[in-house]
């Protein structure tokens, strides 16, 4: 599962999963006031930003870079005694 590290306004980076990465995305989006004036200051298409809060793409590494954040894509296994 894709993982990413957002930096959020008042608070150290921390992980996120996807579905976190979308609620922060509303959330800060909420605080420019609109989905429009986000897209507006990150210099990105609101169709684009769009896309991305709906799910329909992957935030890009260009997107990412503009909120502080990145990919980080790792595996989560059980237990070794819960496979055998």
């Amino acid at each position: 599962q894709t993982i990413i590290i957002a930096r959020l306004w008042h608070m150290a980076k921390r992980w996120l999963d996807e579905d976190e990465f979308l609620e922060w995305l509303r959330r800060l989006a909420r605080q420019w006031g609109s989905q429009k004036a986000l897209a507006l200051h990150l210099e990105i298409s609101d169709p684009y930003l769009s896309d991305v809060l709906n799910g329909r793409r992957a935030p890009s590494e260009r997107l990412l870079e503009k909120l502080g954040g990145e990919r980080v894509v790792g595996y989560r296994v059980p237990p070794v005694d819960d496979v055998a």
